[in-house]
């Protein structure tokens, strides 16, 4: 996450980077018996505080409907959202991307992490 965020900061140096960790500290608590929103592992934000887009880092394969479920959370959440996706995981989230309507797959960037972020 890290890494990603050294990335975009050089990419948009006007711009600013908000944790997932900062992102849940303000968020409200979910209520009792509901399950908490997707967070992001970061957003980007123009200096006016407006969310450029959802950042998103995968490295390992997870299950397809977990894949599915967090690609719909932010594709609904979110007008964009780079996501930053590992080799051995790229396929599976290209297959996932496939089942969303296609303006909610537009608006998901999948970016190297080999690329960028090396």
């Amino acid at each position: 996450v890290n890494q990603a965020r050294l990335y975009v900061e050089q990419q948009r140096p006007g711009d600013s980077w908000k944790s997932e960790r900062l992102i849940r500290y303000e968020q409200p608590a979910a209520p009792t018996g509901r399950k908490a929103p997707h967070i992001p592992d970061g957003l980007l934000l123009k200096s006016t505080g407006e969310i450029i887009a959802a950042i998103e880092i995968e490295l390992s394969v997870k299950k397809r409907e977990r894949i599915l479920e967090v690609l719909r959370e932010l594709s609904t959440s979110y007008q964009r959202t780079w996501y930053f996706v590992a080799q051995p995981v790229w396929a599976a989230l290209e297959a996932a991307l496939t089942q969303l309507p296609e303006r909610q797959r537009k608006s998901i960037q999948l970016l190297s992490v080999e690329e960028k972020l090396k």
